[in-house]
């Protein structure tokens, strides 16, 4: 398999590189969506529940993430579909501050 001898690192913003045994909850989410951007060739992107294990420090960076990667993908040409239980994510929609442009609730 292909992560089976891969060596996942991060460098944070103070310059020192991790491993990923070494980095918070929040930077695990972060590192994998970056890896599936970089392996991905689609033009939609789907994240199922990325949040699920995330405190609320971690879950609002990585929804000021989140709201970065959606403008980028967008400009792209691209989309993100994400499934997830936080309400946090989807609370501001329309509202200027949210990640997404539209949002269906199942009930």
């Amino acid at each position: 398999a292909l992560g089976e001898n891969l060596l996942l690192v991060a460098k944070k913003a103070n310059g020192i590189i991790h491993s990923i045994k070494q980095l918070s909850g929040g930077q695990r989410v972060i590192l994998a969506v970056a890896y599936r951007l970089a392996v991905n060739t689609q033009d939609l992107l789907v994240l199922d529940e990325p949040t699920a294990n995330l405190d609320k420090d971690n879950l609002h960076m990585f929804r000021d993430f989140l709201r970065d990667l959606s403008r980028t993908l967008a400009q792209e040409g691209k989309q993100l579909l994400m499934v997830t239980h936080e309400e946090a994510l989807v609370s501001s929609v329309g509202g200027g501050h949210g990640v997404f442009d539209d949002v269906v609730r199942l009930k």
